[in-house]
């Protein structure tokens, strides 16, 4: 049992995240504070007047809206993207299991969003019409809201840590572990795939962001050059890292 102080009081909203064991708490002015359940370490996670429920995904992403602005942060408070839905934002988010985010308005209007794409910031076109609407208003029949909104990714960079590796000829599959991060935090969940002469491997990274190849058949003597390959995602930018591999 422990008890924590929460920044300028106590507010409206408490989640966990049982993977990454981080406990989230808004305060009584609505920022977002995240608690590590084992050291007790308290973060700012936003700064953000939240005064609504917050949603989180499966991968540990944060959803909420803050006035007419609904955003999407990362579990260390990056902006994945945000869009103005023209009205105050109310009640509380909810997602399907395709992702689709469902939240309401103060103007009585339902509106539907992609988990994976949002509007970063809010423009008009040079010949002053609107441009393309990202979001589905399913208050007017379906129809695109017009908030003269473009919709653009904010992609975070990516990097593999590998190295150099020996394996012997006789054993039949040779495991090969390498990590993919962006800054300190693993990507989680994606494919990985390294490429050794004609051969060509994929394996999915796990939640520390690391991922262990199973390399199999191959028994011809010798040192390679390995090509290590992440394609990218609508959050992440794509790497490759090129490794060197003996076989003897």
């Amino acid at each position: 049992m422990w008890k924590i102080r929460v920044s300028d009081g106590i507010g409206e909203n408490l989640l966990l995240d049982n993977d990454l064991g981080i406990l989230y708490a808004t305060n009584s002015y609505g920022n977002l504070y995240s608690y590590d359940i084992f050291t007790r370490e308290e973060t700012l996670i936003s700064d953000l007047s939240i005064t609504l429920g917050i949603l989180i995904d499966a991968d540990h992403n944060l959803y909420f809206g803050c006035d007419n602005m609904f955003y999407a942060i990362d579990a260390n408070g990056n902006v994945l993207w945000k869009t103005d839905l023209g009205s105050k934002v109310t009640g509380n988010p909810v997602m399907n299991k395709n992702g689709t985010i469902y939240v309401t308005t103060q103007d009585n209007k339902l509106f539907a969003l992609g988990n994976s794409t949002g509007v970063v910031n809010d423009t008009n076109s040079s010949s002053g019409t609107n441009s393309p609407p990202s979001n589905t208003n399913l208050s007017n029949g379906g129809s695109n809201s017009g908030t003269g909104s473009t919709t653009k990714i904010i992609k975070k960079s990516s990097k593999i840590t590998a190295k150099k590796k020996t394996f012997k000829k006789s054993k039949k599959v040779k495991k090969y572990t390498v990590t993919l991060k962006s800054g300190k935090s693993p990507i989680k969940k994606v494919t990985l795939t390294i490429k050794i002469g004609k051969k060509t491997f994929k394996v999915k990274t796990n939640n520390k962001g690391k991922a262990t190849f199973k390399i199999k058949k191959f028994t011809k003597k010798g040192k390679y050059t390995a090509k290590i390959t992440f394609k990218g995602n609508a959050y992440y930018k794509a790497t490759t890292k090129k490794i060197k591999i003996v076989l003897k």
